[in-house]
């Protein structure tokens, strides 16, 4: 899996849950999704692949 494609994916299923958030936002050049909770807490899901040490 891509990361674009684990970011689409992330983002579909949490708008499905719309009910737990007011906004959902798609952020390609952070690589990330800006969510906001209906407390209208936001937080920040920053999708990047995990380098192997």
């Amino acid at each position: 899996m891509t990361k674009n494609e684990m970011k689409d994916l992330l983002f579909e299923t949490l708008n499905e849950h719309d009910t737990l958030f007011s906004d959902i936002t798609l952020n390609d050049t952070l690589n990330s999704l800006i969510v906001t909770s209906i407390d209208k807490d936001r937080f920040i899901i920053t999708i990047d692949n995990l380098k192997e040490p």
